[in-house]
């Protein structure tokens, strides 16, 4: 029969192994539920944007989806600002050689966007120091969906920021505000736009509120504020540069009577994070904690038990025979179930006891019968025949194979299973079975 001991260290060891287990199975499980998490709302939002480019492989931030924030407010505090001189052909002297058009195209651009003004006029779009949110008139915003998990949400705002006025035959009397008021029509009603059919009033909420919901356990949408991609193009009048985050130009709406020029900002970015508060780390503690808990209590239990055992053998193999004695014949062993007669008795032996010496083996033997005769005590208790019984065992004997132990053996076994067993006997037996491992 195995050990008590040997059997606690196997449940140590195997606690052991079922944490490891448990650690590698709990945290396998958090790994994978971070990628299913990741990918479940990247797949969320690209379903909310999924009619965003109209069937196109490669999206960038002219398609998605567009609102305005703000439209109909007229425009003020707009000012008359200078037209842009004429280029002249001085100008390209020294870059003629290496660049021998450059002259004539500077002119085409500016004949295309100035050749023809009468007067030109600088919207209040912010750069001033007494710019309010409807100086403008409108702006519209575009939202699209593309690019890496960190950089997913692109964001931006077009915005007219200078007018201009051309010269008519029959003269022109359309003004500022006019010209701003139909450059919003045109962008938001005429499929020339290239925005009329992805414009809807209202939608940025809309679409912010369905990505929002899109939020699971482990992440969400968040600012990305350490993106440093620009687009570059020619800043606006009293803007910073592309690389510096300032608005640059986007082009213009017109017709025979103004030009609108319009501007974009750069991109705000928002990416997939995970939420700051570290949730994947929160739950695998968590699970961590109550799955080692579980485990440890599961097996605690049985190595108490066996530990507890342990211990009273222990304590039983210490225990004196006078000491043994003095513990079953105390009087007070007979009140629970009360025997007038065996406590007379009990009482007799206990004062006989108290008087013999703890080595006068064979006065204490004899103590001792009387008490399993007269008192019914189990003196010799089953745990101490068990263990004789084991260690008489012939199989402990062959290994290096003895003859005469095991015949001895099987002589002491066949006296042990004698009955009754005089305690004197089981003493004798017990001294012969010690006197076979010396």
């Amino acid at each position: 029969m195995m050990k008590k001991s040997t059997i606690i260290i196997l449940l140590i060891i195997s606690w052991i192994a079922v944490a490891s287990i448990a650690i590698v199975i709990i945290c396998k499980h958090i790994e994978d539920k971070d990628v299913s998490l990741r990918q479940e709302i990247r797949d969320n939002i690209e379903s909310i944007f999924e009619n965003q480019s109209d069937g196109r492989i490669f999206i960038t931030s002219d398609y998605g989806f567009f609102d305005s924030q703000m439209n109909g407010a007229t425009v003020k505090n707009f000012k008359r600002a200078a037209i842009p001189a004429k280029p002249s052909k001085n100008d390209f002297k020294n870059i003629e050689s290496i660049s021998p058009d450059a002259y004539s195209q500077a002119l085409e651009n500016w004949r295309e966007s100035y050749g023809d003004v009468a007067s030109l006029w600088d919207l209040n779009w912010g750069s001033t120091e007494i710019y309010h949110t409807d100086d403008e008139g409108w702006n519209i915003i575009g939202i699209s969906c593309h690019g890496t998990d960190e950089s997913f949400i692109h964001t931006f705002v077009k915005f007219p920021y200078r007018v201009a006025l051309k010269r008519s035959e029959w003269g022109n009397y359309y003004t500022v505000p006019q010209a701003v008021a139909e450059a919003y029509d045109f962008y938001v009603n005429n499929p020339k736009s290239g925005i009329s059919d992805r414009f809807e009033k209202g939608s940025f909420n809309r679409i912010w509120s369905k990505i929002y919901d899109c939020q699971n356990e482990y992440y969400g949408v968040y600012r990305n504020d350490n993106e440093h991609s620009w687009y570059e193009g020619k800043p606006i009048p009293g803007a910073s540069s592309a690389r510096e985050g300032g608005s640059i130009e986007d082009g213009w709406m017109h017709n025979g009577y103004y030009r609108v020029y319009i501007a974009r900002t750069q991109e705000t970015h928002w990416g997939i994070r995970k939420h700051p508060w570290n949730p994947e780390k929160k739950e695998r503690n968590h699970l961590l904690l109550w799955t080692l808990t579980i485990i440890t209590v599961i097996f605690l239990i049985p190595i108490c038990i066996i530990a507890r055992k342990i211990q009273i053998s222990n304590k039983r193999k210490r225990e004196t025979l006078k000491a043994k004695l003095l513990r079953l014949c105390n009087p007070s062993n007979f009140v629970k179930e009360y025997n007038k007669d065996k406590i007379d008795y009990a009482n007799k032996i206990y004062q006989r006891l108290v008087e013999i010496d703890v080595n006068d083996i064979s006065s204490l033997a004899k103590v001792a019968n009387e008490a399993i005769s007269f008192l019914n005590i189990p003196l010799i208790e089953e745990a101490d025949l068990k263990e004789l019984e084991d260690k008489l065992n012939p199989k402990n004997f062959m290994r290096p194979y003895d003859a005469n132990k095991i015949g001895k053996a099987n002589e002491l076994i066949s006296m042990l299973k004698q009955a009754p067993l005089k305690y004197e006997d089981y003493l004798d037996i017990v001294n012969q079975t010690n006197q076979l491992y010396k």
